[in-house]
Formats: C-alpha cells, sequence, structure tokens
C-alpha cells in the first residue's frame, strides 16, 4: 500500500513537474529580453482577485400568468473576494445573486510571480490553461490556480470557489407554524419578542391574556395565563423597550412589567395620558392634545412641533425608531385622529436628532398630504407597525368602519424615507389562506429576521431571503 502511495505522489510530482519546466521555459525566454542583471525573486503569491460584469437570470410573469425568463447584469466587484493565504483558498464570503451565470465570468487576478495557469479542481490528471485577464472562466465548480515564481523555483496552487445564493434574497416565504385555538374571544392583540419567546398579549372579557409560545423555531407549544395588567390597558398600544415592556390605562397609569405577566406602576396616574412612543432615554405621549416628552414617565414637557396641535394623532398610536447610516437617529410616529372623521389615512410625525442636536431639542415635523404624494399609509384596524429591513413596515386589519375599503391583510406597506410615502409591496406577498382575516391582527419581527403574524388562530412566520443569508 505504502509504495502506491509513493508512486501516485511520484506520478503527481512528475506531471506538476513537467508543467513547471514548461512554465519556466516561458520565464527563462522572456528573462533572455530583460536587462541580464536582473535578479528573480522566489516570491509566489496572488493579492487579488476581482470579479467582472456578472449574468444573471431572471425570472417573471407575463400578462397571461405564464413564467418569463429574461437576462440582467450586475457589478462583480461589489462581492468581494476574500484570499486565505494559510489555507490558498479564495471565495467570496458574501455570495453572489441568486440566478448568476457562472459559465464564462471574466476576473482580474493580481499576484507577485511570473504567470498563473488554472485548470478544474476536480480534474488533477487535466490539462493547465494559461490565465489571461481577457479570458472568461467556467467557475460553475471550483477552479485550481497555480502561481509560479519569477525564478522558477516556487510555486503555489489555490482553490477559487465562487458562491452564488441558491434563493433569490428579495422574496418572501410564509409557513404556517401554529394553528390553535388559544387566541380565541380575544378582542385586541400586541405580539412581541420577550426573553427569545414569541409573547402574545390580549383583551378577553375583563382580563388581559398572555400567551407564550416555548421556541421561536417551526415547532412550538402555546401556553396562556391572566395577568395582572388592568383590563382597561391599551393592549394594542403596548411597547417594548430593551426587555421591559410600557403600557398606558384609560386613566392615564404608565405600567411596566418584564415578563408581560406581573405589571407594576410605573408613574401615577395623569388625565388624558396617552403613551405613543419610547426610546432609549425618553417617552413620549399625548398628553392633553399635545405631544409630550419625559424620561421618567412622571414629569413631562411640551415638545416643539412644526404644525398645529389639530394634526396629533390621538388613537391608535405607534411607532418605529431607526438608525441611519450617516448616525442620526429618526422617531416615526403615527396614528388616528378622532376629530377628523373623514381621515382615511394615518397622520404621520418625525423627530430626527444626532450629535449636534439632541434628542431633547430636536423638533417634531408634520408629514403633511400634499398633491403629488399620493402613497399615504391606510387607516387600519389593529394597526402594526415595526421596522424590518431598515424601513418601516405597516401590516394591518380592514380599513376602520368609513375610512376606507381595504381588506385585512391585503398586502404589507413599506416606507422606505421615514414615514413620507408608504407604498404597498407587490413582490412580497402576506399568506394568502391569512388574507380577510376576521378579528384581531398581531405581527412583530424576532432577531432572526422572522416576521410572526397572528391572526384567525392561525400563526405564520416568515422572512426576506437575503435577510436569512448566512455569510460563507
Amino acid at each position: 500500500m505504502y509504495a502506491q502511495i509513493a508512486q501516485t505522489r511520484e506520478d503527481m510530482m512528475k506531471k506538476r513537474y513537467k508543467y513547471l519546466m514548461l512554465l519556466m521555459s516561458v520565464v527563462l525566454l522572456a528573462g533572455c529580453m530583460d536587462d541580464e542583471d536582473k535578479i528573480y525573486s522566489n516570491h509566489c503569491y496572488i493579492t487579488g482577485v476581482t470579479l467582472g460584469s456578472v449574468r444573471r437570470q431572471m425570472h417573471t410573469k407575463t400578462s397571461s400568468g405564464s413564467d418569463s425568463i429574461y437576462y440582467t447584469t450586475f457589478t462583480g466587484n461589489n462581492f468581494p473576494m476574500t484570499i486565505d493565504q494559510r489555507n490558498l483558498l479564495i471565495e467570496n464570503k458574501d455570495s453572489l445573486l441568486c440566478g448568476a451565470q457562472l459559465g464564462a465570468l471574466t476576473m482580474t487576478i493580481t499576484y507577485v510571480g511570473s504567470t498563473v495557469a488554472y485548470r478544474p479542481a476536480s480534474d488533477p490528471d487535466g490539462e493547465w490553461m494559461a490565465y489571461k485577464s481577457s479570458d472568461s472562466l467556467d467557475v460553475r465548480e471550483p477552479l485550481h490556480l497555480l502561481l509560479l515564481s519569477e525564478d522558477g523555483n516556487s510555486f503555489r496552487t489555490y482553490t477559487l470557489r465562487v458562491n452564488v445564493h441558491q434563493q433569490e434574497g428579495d422574496s418572501l416565504y410564509w409557513s404556517r407554524v401554529d394553528s390553535t385555538a388559544i387566541f380565541d374571544g380575544m378582542t385586541q392583540m400586541r405580539a412581541v419578542v420577550l426573553n427569545d419567546r414569541l409573547m402574545v398579549l390580549g383583551k378577553r372579557g375583563g382580563s388581559v391574556t398572555r400567551a407564550i409560545r416555548s421556541t421561536l423555531g417551526r415547532v412550538g407549544e402555546w401556553t396562556a395565563e391572566t395577568t395582572d395588567l388592568p383590563a382597561n390597558a391599551d393592549v394594542e398600544g403596548i411597547i417594548q423597550r430593551g426587555n421591559s415592556l410600557y403600557a398606558t390605562t384609560d386613566d392615564g397609569t404608565l405600567y411596566t412589567s418584564s415578563d408581560g405577566n406581573h405589571w407594576t406602576v410605573a408613574a401615577s396616574p395623569i388625565a388624558n395620558l396617552r403613551l405613543a412612543a419610547v426610546t432609549d432615554s425618553s417617552f413620549y405621549a399625548i398628553l392633553n392634545g399635545r405631544l409630550c416628552r419625559s424620561t421618567d414617565g412622571a414629569d413631562w414637557t411640551e415638545e416643539t412641533i412644526d404644525d398645529s396641535l389639530d394634526c396629533l394623532p390621538t388613537n391608535s398610536l405607534r411607532s418605529y425608531s431607526i438608525v441611519q447610516d450617516n448616525g442620526n437617529e429618526r422617531l416615526i410616529l403615527l396614528g388616528y385622529r378622532s376629530a377628523a372623521g373623514n381621515d382615511s389615512t394615518a397622520v404621520v410625525w418625525s423627530k430626527m436628532w444626532n450629535r449636534y442636536t439632541p434628542e431633547s431639542e430636536a423638533e417634531w415635523t408634520y408629514i403633511n398630504a400634499t398633491h403629488d404624494n399620493i402613497y399615504l399609509c391606510p387607516r387600519l384596524e389593529h394597526l402594526n407597525l415595526f421596522a424590518y429591513d431598515g424601513r418601516g413596515l405597516v401590516v394591518g386589519g380592514g380599513s376602520e368602519e368609513g375610512h376606507g375599503h381595504r381588506a385585512a391583510l391585503d398586502g404589507m406597506y413599506f416606507s422606505n424615507d421615514y414615514g413620507i410615502t408608504w407604498k404597498r409591496d407587490y413582490e412580497l406577498h402576506l399568506p394568502a389562506a391569512a388574507r380577510g382575516a376576521a378579528g384581531p391582527v398581531a405581527a412583530t419581527v424576532d432577531g432572526d429576521n422572522y416576521i410572526w403574524l397572528i391572526a384567525s388562530n392561525q400563526v405564520w412566520r416568515g422572512r426576506l431571503n437575503r435577510l436569512g443569508f448566512a455569510r460563507q
């Protein structure tokens, strides 16, 4: 057996030596044309690999509903190739877009040495081909790259692999993970992820119930119990900050809880106080028709706004916060004006702060409806609002009575511009089986970017594919 292994190694070395001698002859021939005093280095290593333009296969639907294929291109150098010099492996940690065509891909290879050759990694006896930057390489399977030093005495063999996502990144697929009667009779619901578990708080009869799912995975079991949160609390308006939940009751009492079951008074009752938003350092509320801020939930100061008090929301108060790429922090507040009986859309306010303008001094801006902005947030029952994929997302039931004609769960409404426009995404669909669901609707997002949707005793889980792509 050892003799066979030795013979195999000898054969491999002979083949590699044969090719090295061929490359060496090229190097020496070129050297004869150069300065006779030039000293050739024995260094050889690849310093960089950059992908060229990549062809991509796309799928769409024709007007008749049949599948149609077309092609587009994207820039390959947006997906850096990482070189592991220890293990001699070259690959892109961030996979190329789904549908990338790898049969003929150009790439630029930079190196220290004399020349580079390539062949399929799966064919150790295959013929080596000299690399030229104009070549279109077939990288549907890994390649071996052989690099020879200038003096011909050293060489290295790298493995090059190009990774491609196998799912369309901008698609969202749903799976129904539970069907349970545990939500029967609930008139309000609020979903949160607390302590790594999905929790749904719901108002049923004269009490507030807490339902908890055992895991955030595909399979889980539900348990429920009655909480001590007063039944006159605004359950749908519960706000989470870290591992704490906050809620206000009809008499303006602010409650807090760390488990959703046991609630304590965080601040004494203040008439006409409705909690609107919570940030890392502040509470926001509508108090006697004014937008106010507090650091402790007890002492409130009126905020500066740029428009009339009549434009402030009074009910279904929802909010989300987001940090922009430039470091600016934004808080988006929306809700409905009960006094404006003909409003078919929500009213939206925005506040931005940074290191130059602290949160306590930042002014609120009213995002008013204009003739050229027809993409306003609809006025929906059981409104759910949260940040997802770096933008605002609204999900809810049907239009409030007399304020529109939208069906429950007819779509997801995204804002890419911090609350100015809210556009229904026709590529990202909610589960078809949940459309038109009767009763309350609750939705939230977990740490793995899964959206959880609870409606009509059905529990759905879905995620935008690219948010679940693991880096190689």
